[in-house]
């Protein structure tokens, strides 16, 4: 989403072994530890489950779908070829972004001596963070890392977050957060930008003069 405009992706199961999908996909050991690959798949079904041999083929839930978000809507749709000012955004962004090894390689946990982490389970979804500090007292962020279940816009912001938070002492980096989402022009969809500060100052807050139960060893 930007402002009044809204891109809306989903998937619709026509028919899959749903527990042998879910196989090859990139889950956070916590999800698997909780959940389970079978459990998950449990959550999720087809239509061939729903509906049995009465399956239409692809064209046709196809066209099912883009008639159900055109009455929901109120939009009417309008089909044409793809514009050449769309193939030319569609090309800056696969080579500034899908198109890099590292978008492909999915976020990379930080790794050094000292990381300080937390995590927030909210309504909207599961909010993380990594803190690598530099291990002296008082200790500061080297660098800053968020991830989990929230979306974004401008994208960017995030990364604009973890840059702010480089450089700051971990007892003011909460506050440098809260700082930074309270000034920037940013949409956050299912966690409310508060929640960011939040989540910073669970993952400090046993950093005093000695290591506490913050820090990961790794």
């Amino acid at each position: 989403f930007d402002g009044d405009t809204v891109f809306y992706q989903g998937t619709v199961l026509i028919a899959c072994d749903l527990v042998a999908a879910m196989e090859p996909l990139t889950l956070s050991e916590r999800k698997r530890t909780k959940h389970g690959i079978r459990e998950v798949a449990e959550r999720m079904t087809t239509l061939a489950t729903l509906l049995g041999d009465q399956v239409p083929d692809a064209e046709a839930v196809a066209a099912a779908l883009l008639e159900g978000f055109a009455a929901r809507l109120d939009l009417g749709p309008q089909p044409g070829p793809v514009t050449a000012q769309e193939e030319k955004l569609a090309q800056r962004c696969y080579d500034e972004e899908i198109g890099s090894d590292e978008f492909v390689a999915g976020v990379r946990p930080l790794t050094g001596a000292m990381i300080a982490m937390g995590e927030r389970t909210l309504p909207g979804g599961t909010l993380r963070v990594q803190l690598q500090l530099d291990g002296r007292m008082p200790a500061t962020v080297t660098r800053a890392l968020f991830t989990g279940d929230f979306f974004v816009t401008p994208p960017r912001v995030i990364y604009d977050l973890e840059a702010a938070l480089k450089g700051v002492r971990s007892g003011d980096a909460p506050a440098a957060a809260a700082r930074f989402l309270g000034e920037a022009r940013v949409e956050i969809l299912s966690v409310a930008p508060e929640e960011f500060a939040r989540l910073v100052a669970e993952a400090v807050k046993d950093v005093t003069g000695e290591v506490g139960s913050a820090w990961q060893r790794s």
